[in-house]
C-alpha cells in the first residue's frame, strides 16, 4: 500500500472502536486529523492524530524500512516529551519492521496481505507535547472558521 492508503487506514482505525489493552477499555476517537501542518515547536506533522477519552493517539505510517530509520533521528522521536501522542503507533505494510525494531513503548499496527489492519502490539503511555497538540487543535478551529 502507498503512504496515502496507510494514512486512510489509520484514520479509519482511529474513528472506530477497537480493543485497547489499557484499563480504559474500548476507545473511539471523536476527532482525527491527518497530515495537518501547523506551526509546532519541533515541526512534527503527524500522519494521523486522534483524540479519545482525554488522550491523544498518534499513528505514523511507514512504507519502507529506510523511512522508518530516518524518522528515529528527529528530536521529537529522541525525547518522548517533545513528540505528539499520549499513545503512539507505527503502521506499516507486512515485513517492513518487526516488534524488535520498535522504539520503547511504541505500539505496532500492520496491514495484512489481505488489506486488514491488525494490532501487533499495544502502545504504552508517553509523556507528550501538549503545547504542540494545542497548536494543532487551534489550527483546525481556525481552518473551520475560514481564517
Amino acid at each position: 500500500m502507498t503512504h496515502a492508503e496507510l494514512v486512510r487506514h489509520a484514520e479509519k482505525w482511529l474513528y472506530s472502536s477497537y480493543k485497547n489493552m489499557t484499563p480504559l477499555g474500548h476507545v473511539r476517537c471523536s476527532h482525527v486529523v491527518t497530515e495537518l501542518r501547523a506551526a509546532t515547536i519541533y515541526g512534527e506533522c503527524a500522519d494521523a492524530l486522534g483524540w479519545a477519552q482525554g488522550r491523544s493517539i498518534l499513528i505514523e505510517c511507514k512504507t519502507s524500512r529506510s523511512d522508518f530509520k530516518r524518522d528515529s533521528g528527529k528530536i521529537f522521536r529522541r525525547y518522548e516529551q517533545d513528540g505528539l501522542g499520549k499513545q503512539r503507533y507505527l503502521l506499516t505494510n507486512p515485513g517492513i519492521i518487526t516488534t524488535d525494531d520498535l522504539p520503547e513503548k511504541w505500539g505496532f499496527l500492520e496491514m495484512t496481505s489481505s488489506g486488514v489492519l491488525r494490532v501487533v502490539r499495544e502502545s504504552e503511555f508517553f509523556e507528550y507535547n501538549k503545547e504542540d497538540e494545542m497548536k494543532i487543535l487551534l489550527s483546525v478551529i481556525r481552518r473551520m472558521k475560514g481564517e
